[in-house]
């Protein structure tokens, strides 16, 4: 994955597998932005980088600065799940996140794995349509538990 770069008008981007102090940073800011991980800080995000099977980032060759990133959690046959899928405010529309969907898609170690599977809003849906997502017709549903890590008691997301 590492070396592997695109050219978008001026902007050229490679894919990393890994995250410096630096791009965590990054990373954090971009969370920042959003309204299901703008809490995030940075020893969590530094635990979550180590314990993810796949991390995909897109870094600025000029820079080597964060502006896109994902994550997979998988057993590597039957299921993967993809999780965060971002790319920084200012870097939208230039194709960064299709280029993080085919990353994981493409990705030598998960070539083997059946189904992916991720979670979005409803005005996402196209976007991810557009890479080969569908909604299920299965008649699944997602369901979700969260935890509230500071008094360890269980509550609805």
């Amino acid at each position: 994955m590492a070396g592997k770069f695109m050219t978008s008008g001026e902007l050229q981007v490679t894919a990393i597998a890994t995250l410096n102090e630096a791009q965590m940073q990054d990373l954090q800011e971009i969370y920042k932005t959003t309204w299901w991980a703008k809490e995030r800080q940075l020893p969590d995000i530094n635990l979550m980088l180590q314990q993810c099977d796949i991390v995909v980032g897109l870094c600025e060759l000029e820079t080597n600065k964060l502006v896109g990133f994902t994550r997979v959690l998988t057993d590597y046959i039957y299921r993967a799940f993809i999780f965060d899928v971002i790319v920084a405010a200012e870097m939208r529309g230039k194709g960064l996140g299709t280029r993080l969907l085919r990353e994981v898609l493409d990705h030598p170690r998960l070539q083997k794995v059946e189904l992916f599977q991720l979670a979005c809003l409803p005005d996402m849906v196209p976007f991810y349509a557009k890479v080969g997502f569908q909604i299920s017709t299965a008649g699944m549903t997602g369901m979700f538990l969260k935890r509230n890590t500071s008094s360890n008691s269980l509550k609805n997301y």
